[in-house]
Parts: C-alpha cells; structure tokens; sequence
C-alpha cells in the first residue's frame, strides 16, 4: 500500500449524496411530496447516480493509492450492485418510516418497484461512466 487512507477524502465523496438526502426530509419536513408527486421520480434516479459516482471515486482513490486493484468489469459490477443494496435498503427505510409513523412515507407496490428500478439504473448510468472513462 503506497499511503494510508484519508478518510475524510473518502467521506467527500459521499458529501452530495449526504446533501441530497437532506433536500429529500426537507421535501418530506414540508409536503412538497404531497403536491408534486412526480418528484419522488427524478430523486431515486438522482441518488442512484449520486450513490454511483460516490462509489466510482471511491474505487478510484483505493486504486491511486494501490489499496486495491480492480479491473473495469469488476468496477461496474461492484457499482451496479452496491447501489441495488442501498437502493434496497432505502426502501426498507422509507417503509419502517411509515410503519412506526403511520404516515405514506413509501407509496403502493408499483411505486416501490419504480424507485427500486430509478435508483438501479443511476447506479448503471454511474457504472458505465466509470467503465467508459477509466484506463
């Protein structure tokens, strides 16, 4: 290993997608997803891409730093399938919300799926920019 990790380099990379779930209980804090609706959509595709990239310069920072050593397809692959978990776990999240409040934090089925599919195909969008790009 050439370095030590800077953690605090590592965190950076995750700083948009802490924002963005910010701006998500904001939405939640004051009703925006009751009157736009639609912007459930854009978010999940958003985090998706967030999530992805976050990963992508992550693995990329491991790389330079010869902690790890990954080629492309690996690359895409741990991407695509880090992002399904958190996309996942964000369901599950969404859903205790509304379990232990009552409220309609997560809505009907094909509302879950959507999100669940938003948030995968950011994470692809995300690992093919990094299998496109890298050496």
């Amino acid at each position: 290993m050439k370095n030590k990790i800077n953690w605090m380099r590592i965190f950076g990379f995750f700083s948009f997608l802490f924002l963005l779930v910010a701006f998500d209980f904001l939405l939640l804090y004051i009703g925006a997803f009751g009157v736009f609706s639609w912007i459930d959509i854009p978010l999940h595709l958003l985090g998706g891409i967030l999530v992805g990239m976050s990963i992508f310069l992550t693995l990329n920072y491991l790389q330079d730093i010869e902690a790890i050593g990954l080629d492309n397809m690996t690359r895409f692959v741990f991407i695509v399938s880090f992002v399904s978990l958190f996309a996942v776990s964000w369901e599950f999240f969404e859903f205790l919300l509304t379990y232990i409040t009552g409220f309609g934090f997560q809505g009907n089925l094909n509302d879950t799926m959507a999100d669940l599919f938003l948030g995968i195909l950011g994470g692809v969008l995300a690992g093919f920019y990094g299998f496109l790009t890298e050496k």
